[in-house]
């Protein structure tokens, strides 16, 4: 009977970690003074960034939510993309099991209202997933879409848990590639986990 229960709690492990590796996802850094650092009273000093037909209704004068800068390389290392004018922004999302928003996602990036660059970040618990994505209203041909490839990813936020009115403050480092391209992230941010999208 014994030898029964141990059996099923190790096969259930398996399960878990299979599961945790097909859905890419990783646990994820907690430090309780994240947002103390002094890039945040940096920020304090700037607006935040406004981007033509952007679909989000945010305060003209909310102040800066990030200072990541984004990098994407051909793969002989001549710089194609360069932004350092970011911004910061939740959403609520299904996860990959379910189909109620449990997933938060937090979202840096540039989108207009048209085409834009960004770093995702879908937290699930006490995991997250971090990728790159690029968007434009051109339509291309799905053969070729790249496809990014995850080669680093490090996430560290100050704490576990998030409810609706909660500030974000994190900091984050990536890496991804595709065929052609390598992206680069890192940086600090701040949003605030709200309905309505608004940032700080």
């Amino acid at each position: 009977m014994f030898k029964s229960i141990l059996s099923l709690i190790f096969l259930t492990l398996i399960i878990y970690c299979s599961k945790k590796e097909e859905t890419g996802l990783q646990s994820y850094s907690v430090d309780k003074n994240t947002d103390k650092n002094q890039i945040f009273k940096s920020l304090d000093k700037e607006k935040d960034f406004h981007f033509i037909n952007e679909s989000r209704i945010r305060d003209l004068n909310s102040k800066r939510t990030s200072n990541v800068e984004l990098k994407v390389y051909n793969k002989n290392n001549q710089t194609k993309i360069n932004y350092d004018k970011l911004i910061c922004y939740v959403d609520f999302l299904p996860s990959i099991n379910s189909t109620t928003k449990d997933t938060l996602a937090i979202f840096i990036g540039n989108f207009d209202g048209y085409s834009g660059n960004s770093i995702s970040i879908k937290l699930f618990k006490k995991y997250y997933k971090m990728n790159y994505f690029d968007v434009s209203d051109v339509k291309v041909p799905k053969y070729l879409i790249p496809k990014y490839n995850t080669t680093k990813s490090e996430l560290i936020l100050e704490k576990n848990n998030y409810e609706i009115g909660d500030s974000i403050y994190g900091y984050l480092n990536f890496k991804g590639e595709s065929d052609s391209t390598i992206i680069e992230a890192k940086g600090y941010f701040r949003c605030i986990v709200d309905n309505n999208l608004t940032t700080l």
